[in-house]
């Protein structure tokens, strides 16, 4: 009857497992039923949850994905809707407005929405990665810093750039430049006319850090855990619209240069994001064999004094030490000798006084008889 019982559950775990691999993972697994492969049910169920997990964040990102690219082609078609009727205006001989400038304005932003999702689709497939070359972080970064002011400058925005420290960083100039030009554009795009933008430099140890602050309307903290998710629009949480790529090209980019990227945010009072980029350190070539001994000769070299001046001193306090303690051996000897003189005296004095007494009973006793 066990043999029969263990084998039924081995043949539900079995099926079990089953659907598990066909994708059926919503139903769970009772583990009261499971008897001695209670443990391995127990296990499998944590497996189950987690994967149930895991399927529900991919639905949510999928849908997420579905509704940008919806957002985007409605992005799209409306400037080309507007082009179109842009250029009939012009067409009709209309005057009243500066239509080829409006052409060129809204051709500019499809142009740059349909850049974000070429520079994205590029770095998700791991393709066509610029080589990193050593470049002045001063010269690179004030020249890709000032290609970009002018997103900010035409909201009326004031644009504060701090000094740039003189050092030497690997970079990608094209993607660093496409990752700073989004920062600096959202910045730009949440801060209201009259904010101010900050750029900042910092250097540590091992990091180079490019600090965009702005005076901004900031992110919700619900938003916070998604902002580098590709097609996550937390634009919409801003009241703004968004395709959801920039800032997940920004963290793509920083993490092909060794970095990585953060931000903080307080609704209402602005975003800080910090770009890590990781200093230049060239390789050290190390020391050859010959090249250690030597160095390890000049340190016995500049040590022997001071060994020898050590053990002069430590000579002396042994010196001084064996004659402190050959004094005290004569002391206690002299003392030792005085001992027995004396007690030589007293059995000296002990003896006259023995032998005196027996002469005098001696003298006694002759006197009696």
């Amino acid at each position: 009857m066990a043999k029969l019982t263990r084998t039924l559950a081995m043949r539900k775990l079995n099926d079990r497992i089953r659907d598990m691999r066909e994708g059926k993972i919503y139903e769970p697994l009772r583990i009261e039923d499971a008897g001695e492969f209670s443990p391995v049910v127990a296990s499998l169920e944590a497996l189950r949850k987690t994967l149930v997990e895991k399927a529900s964040e991919e639905s949510e990102k999928e849908a997420r994905t579905q509704e940008t690219i919806a957002s985007v082609t409605h992005d799209l078609k409306t400037p080309l809707a507007l082009i179109s009727g842009y250029a009939e205006c012009i067409e009709d001989g209309m005057d009243d407005k500066n239509y080829p400038e409006l052409i060129r304005s809204k051709a500019a932003d499809m142009n740059d929405t349909v850049l974000k999702i070429i520079d994205a689709a590029r770095n998700s497939a791991g393709k066509a990665k610029e080589t990193l070359k050593l470049v002045d972080a001063r010269e690179t970064l004030t020249a890709i810093v000032l290609r970009h002011i002018p997103y900010a400058t035409e909201k009326n925005v004031s644009v504060r750039v701090k000094r740039i420290p003189r050092l030497r960083i690997a970079v990608a100039e094209r993607d660093l430049d496409s990752a700073i030009a989004n920062v600096i554009s959202n910045a730009a795009k949440f801060t209201p006319k009259g904010g101010k933008i900050t750029i900042s430099f910092r250097k540590s140890r091992k990091y180079f850090f490019i600090k965009i602050k702005d005076t901004g309307t900031g992110i919700k903290a619900e938003d916070m855990p998604h902002i580098f998710e590709r097609y996550y629009t937390a634009d919409k949480a801003r009241n703004g619209s968004g395709t959801g790529i920039g800032l997940a090209t920004v963290k793509e980019v920083m993490k092909n240069h060794g970095g990585d990227v953060s931000c903080t945010s307080k609704p209402g009072k602005g975003s800080v994001f910090t770009l890590y980029l990781p200093r230049y350190s060239p390789k050290s070539k190390g020391l050859t064999a010959t090249e250690r001994k030597i160095i390890g000769a000049c340190f016995f070299l500049l040590g022997f004094p001071f060994v020898v001046a050590v053990d002069f001193f430590y000579i002396l306090y042994l010196l001084i030490k064996y004659a402190g303690e050959s004094g005290h051996a004569h002391k206690e000897n002299d003392e030792i000798k005085k001992a027995g003189r004396e007690m030589r005296k007293k059995q000296k004095t002990a003896l006259k006084a023995a032998k005196s007494a027996d002469g005098t009973d001696a003298e006694s006793n002759e006197k009696q008889n």
